[in-house]
């Protein structure tokens, strides 16, 4: 009986994409693949990739330090002010089940009404799986909110529904 042919080990591809941050041709793949494919020593290739000027590589990079099991808060505290939705939305994920490590302040900071809706819902995201009756205040002054969106988390968060029109709490 004849073998079929070999199949490439994808790691060390991976490897080597994620080592050459500046590459022009680094799939946006890449870091999670490494991620998948290789162990926690990995994640010093992907710190880096965090800062990475391509979103998708940046968002990546987070949920494959996830996936290696490393979790650092103040280095991922940052991201949560990224300018991109993904990377914020892979942040907030990998924050979730140590919330508590952020300050309180920090994320409250983060609901300012000038600051991009998905840095406010992330931050809702993250106070409400800390709990605590701040917190609770916090999300209940949102009720009010202009942004529908942020309205309709807390609304939830403290369990008032999907849709809680502003007028209803005037």
């Amino acid at each position: 009986m004849q073998a079929g042919p070999t199949p490439l080990d994808p790691l060390p591809f991976y490897r080597a994409w994620c080592a050459e941050w500046g590459a022009a041709d680094m799939p946006a793949g890449a870091p999670i693949g490494l991620a998948e494919c290789g162990d926690r020593q990995d994640a010093g290739l992907l710190w880096p990739l965090t800062q990475h000027p391509n979103p998708a590589i940046r968002s990546r990079a987070v949920a494959g330090l996830r996936t290696l099991d490393v979790f650092d808060a103040g280095r991922l505290t940052p991201l949560l002010d990224d300018p991109s939705p993904a990377v914020t939305r892979e942040t907030v994920t990998s924050l979730t089940p140590s919330a508590q490590r952020i300050p309180v302040d920090h994320l409250v900071d983060r609901l300012a009404p000038d600051r991009p809706r998905h840095q406010r819902l992330a931050a809702t995201r993250l106070l409400a799986a800390q709990g605590g009756l701040q917190q609770l205040q916090t999300l209940r002054a949102l009720l009010r909110d202009e942004d529908d969106k942020v309205r309709e988390r807390a609304g939830k968060t403290v369990g008032l529904g999907s849709s809680f029109p502003t007028s209803a709490m005037s």
